[in-house]
């Protein structure tokens, strides 16, 4: 070949190679444009793109392009509202694999998501914010199964439980972000790295803490924590579900500053030892680990790795709070111990001292209890407050009149429940799933208690329901009751002689004593007498003799 020949060809051969890699550099640069935001592990990206000219046309759009509903992933562009959302919520409906796994909204354009949109969504694994991103409303992606999430430049606020038992294993906070509300990351164990833009002047990381710094409160102690863990000095306040849920925390040290605490802020503190408060401190204090209000009239929190198979509330408490004792000597507690250290360790017996009036929702929520003592003065049982406890059988004392919503739900042990003649309202649930060894219910109430819809449900096995005698029929008529739930109904209960049921302090005292037609005596006569107390009660007393 002529050398003129050869130098056009290496020219040629030149051009190609600069033409092909500036194609390359061109091509890669515009796929990075495009993609960058992209998670790596989504396989469902962009399967399927819908540009949107007009918002709250997104289920027309996508049914009149792709003819169904099973979308696994979506890229949608353009204008959208609440509604486009809440049909994409429907699409990710949670009910099998084929549903909508992951939705890439990097190009759209709204402000806001709705409370609760994407909440309960198990299948829902990806999200990509648009930059318009202002509002992201209270529990919109609660239980959700995102394990990826990227805020957006922009964002502003941040609603309580947004993001509640997510699986991301990164969080960062932009600089543009001034508000976040209560347990907004809580309930998450996969958290990694969490950081705070440094230009962000309203939150910071204080060790593993995000802190709220204009509002002097913490609202998330992440879960790589270990040992323990000092509240900052000037902190005034802890958020609900702060320190939940987290693995390897032993104490806790509140300073004097902190005067303001949250509901179940140590509600899954598993290996919580104990709390420590400073001696200063106005608002709490803490006995033998055990936190308090300053008065001690209000137990706040039990921690659920302490030692000891019993624990006594103090007689000064009126209240115990939501959570108290959330996990306390559960399967969670005193990790890494086994069979006898284990159950020596585990907390399994309560008293609650007369004088205590209410008992918050989730107050033994997966804890070991096996029993409990209950006073005559409760008064309130919050929903979920037995959850998933190892009680065999339990009696409610008189003057409840509600019981919450799944009250006893999944407490596998449980074979019996009395119930007091004061009842009058049964929520849903009350023995929601896994309580296959109930068999008696005993309700004293003369009249069915109105009922929750979804108050029985099916249970597992044969129950016989008691009641009092004369009541049957009652109860075989009524909607709920008489629904072929029971295996039986019968009346061999006893009604109780107790008419006018309130609290019963020490120092209550009888302040008159009367007949059964009204008539004031000067002393007990034989047979039936109605004796008045100083605390407004009224019992019915039986003497065989005067003076009894």
């Amino acid at each position: 070949m002529p050398p003129v020949m050869n130098s056009f060809f290496k020219y040629q051969l030149r051009m190609k190679k600069i033409l092909l890699t500036l194609f390359v550099l061109f091509s890669t640069t515009f796929v990075f444009a495009q993609d960058d935001y992209k998670v790596p592990t989504d396989a469902y990206f962009n399967q399927r793109v819908v540009q949107l000219t007009k918002a709250g046309t997104l289920e027309q759009t996508v049914m009149e392009l792709y003819g169904d509903v099973h979308v696994q992933g979506i890229k949608v562009t353009g204008p959208m509202n609440d509604a486009d959302l809440k049909f994409l919520a429907r699409l990710a409906k949670g009910g099998s694999l084929t549903d909508l796994h992951s939705a890439n909204l990097h190009d759209a354009e709204f402000e806001s998501i709705p409370e609760g949109c994407f909440q309960n969504l198990t299948y829902f694994m990806y999200i990509y914010f648009p930059k318009t991103l202002r509002t992201i409303s209270d529990n919109a992606f609660q239980n959700c199964d995102l394990i990826s999430v990227v805020l957006n430049n922009g964002l502003e606020s941040i609603g309580k439980r947004a993001f509640y038992s997510t699986h991301s294993k990164t969080l960062t906070i932009p600089a543009s972000v001034k508000y976040i509300g209560d347990a907004a990351f809580a309930g998450s164990k996969d958290y990694t790295e969490v950081r705070v833009d440094p230009a962000n002047t309203v939150f910071k990381m204080i060790g593993y803490m995000l802190c709220d710094v204009s509002r002097h409160k913490v609202l998330q102690c992440f879960n790589m924590s270990e040992g323990i863990v000092e509240v900052p000095q000037d902190m005034e306040s802890i958020g609900d579900e702060a320190f939940s849920p987290l693995k390897k925390v032993t104490a806790v040290r509140i300073p004097a500053s902190v005067t303001h605490i949250g509901s179940e802020v140590f509600s899954m503190t598993y290996a919580l030892q104990k709390i420590e408060v400073a001696s200063g401190n106005p608002s709490f204090t803490a006995i033998d680990g055990v936190l308090f209000s300053k008065d001690r009239s209000v137990l706040w929190t039990y921690p659920a790795s302490k030692d000891g198979k019993s624990y006594t509330t103090p007689a000064t408490v009126r209240q115990i709070a939501d959570g108290a004792f959330a996990q306390a000597g559960g399967q969670n507690a005193h990790a890494g111990m086994k069979g006898k250290e284990k159950r020596e360790k585990n907390l399994a017996r309560v008293t609650v001292n007369e004088g205590t009036e209410t008992i918050g929702k989730d107050a033994f929520l997966f804890s070991g209890l096996e029993e409990i003592e209950l006073p005559k003065t409760i008064r309130s049982i919050g929903s979920s407050c037995f959850y998933y406890t190892d009680l065999s059988r339990i009696t409610l004392p008189e003057g409840i009149t509600r019981l919450e919503d799944a009250t006893f739900g999944a407490c596998g042990s449980l074979e019996s429940v009395t119930l007091p003649s004061t009842l009058t309202y049964i929520g849903n649930d009350i023995f929601a799933v896994y309580n296959t060894s109930l068999t008696d219910i005993s309700i004293y109430a003369p009249e069915p208690p109105t009922c929750a819809a979804g108050a029985f449900n099916t249970f597992d096995n044969s129950v016989t329901l008691h009641v009092v005698g004369g009541a049957e029929r009652k109860y075989e008529q009524d909607d709920i009751f008489g629904s072929s739930l029971f295996d039986s109904i019968v009346g061999d209960l006893t009604p109780t002689s107790v008419k006018n049921v309130t609290k019963r302090a020490t120092d209550v005292v009888e302040t008159g004593i009367y007949s059964i037609d009204g008539r004031k005596l000067q002393h007990r006569t034989r047979g039936l007498n109605i004796i008045k107390m100083s605390d407004g009660s009224a019992r019915k007393v039986l003497a065989d003799s005067p003076n009894q």
